[in-house]
């Protein structure tokens, strides 16, 4: 896999504004996944395109929220 044009969990932490805790919660609810896992490193990598899907989650948190 070519990891040039992917997105580290930090990096999509720092993009994003959320807590890596925050993305590897999303990720065991089912509703955010890496786009790929390095399987030696378990190393999480996300796409730009993955980047609204945050902003989706976040602005639906707000919403929710009392």
């Amino acid at each position: 896999m070519d990891k040039q044009n992917l997105l580290t969990i930090g990096n999509l932490s720092k993009q994003t504004g959320v807590h890596v805790k925050s993305l590897r919660y999303y990720e065991q609810l089912g509703i955010l996944l890496p786009a790929y896992t390095d399987p030696d490193t378990g190393y999480r990598y996300y796409t730009l395109s993955q980047i609204p899907v945050v902003d989706d989650i976040m602005s639906l948190i707000h919403i929710s929220e009392p």
